[in-house]
């Protein structure tokens, strides 16, 4: 529970440090709940065999099968950034920081092959500048989805995702809404997660009222950008 008394997200260093996802207790966003012990077990040591450099390579076999068809249907493909951006449980993450983002539209350098920019994925480290990031790929036509939603970094490195509104995190969200509208921005942005508010119950992240909340907020400072800068 964070300190205004909802429910959100969070990723704390020490919690996890102490957290066994082979013991089948680990519950997740998205985690598969039927998985039994044994099978995650035998999924890990599987995995265990796959290195960034795999990851890269099946990637880019991925892209080279994907992108061609996707370009005669007019389809833009948009990857997600690893949530959070690093290794976790000892497995590999690669869509990660501007290095890696760079590599990885370099696999497939088609306008296709694009991303879904996640404020809250890759902002929740500063050792990534995501405004200057959002400039350079908005700039190059290669964000078709923004995922626009706050975060607020703790001092150890750790986070709790937030409200929208810029004071409740770290990131400044006029300021990447900013960046978006001067560089003509047309594809597709929502609010992405949310805290669990006014007694709504359910998985924390995925509440309702907290994204329409959010959806008003951009919608607001789109707006607003908008008048002020025909004027």
């Amino acid at each position: 529970m964070l300190a205004d008394g909802s429910n959100a997200l969070v990723y704390y260093k020490d919690q996890l440090e102490k957290m066994a996802p082979l013991t089948g207790e680990l519950s997740l966003p998205g985690w598969d709940s039927s998985y039994r012990k044994e099978d995650l077990k035998a999924l890990f040591e599987e995995y265990s065999h796959v290195s960034e450099e795999k990851l890269w390579q099946n990637l880019q076999y991925f892209l080279e099968a994907v992108i061609p068809v996707a370009e005669e249907s007019g389809v833009n493909m948009a990857i997600h950034p690893d949530d959070p951006p690093w290794n976790i449980f000892g497995l590999p993450r690669i869509i990660t920081c501007k290095e890696n983002l760079d590599r990885f539209l370099k696999l497939v350098d088609s306008p296709a092959n694009g991303l879904t920019f996640c404020t809250g994925s890759l902002g929740c480290t500063k050792q990534n500048d995501i405004y200057s990031m959002i400039d350079e790929y908005s700039k190059m036509g290669r964000i078709h989805f923004m995922h626009v939603r706050n975060v607020k970094i703790l001092d150890d490195g750790s986070f709790e995702e937030s409200a929208h509104f810029s004071a409740c995190g770290s990131l400044d969200i006029p300021r990447i809404m900013k960046i978006l509208h001067d560089n003509g921005f047309a594809g597709y942005v929502r609010p992405d997660h949310g805290r669990m508010i006014w007694g709504e119950t359910g998985r924390a992240g995925y509440g309702l009222y907290d994204r329409a909340l959010g959806a008003a907020y951009l919608n607001g400072i789109w707006e607003t950008l908008d008048k002020y800068a025909k004027e």
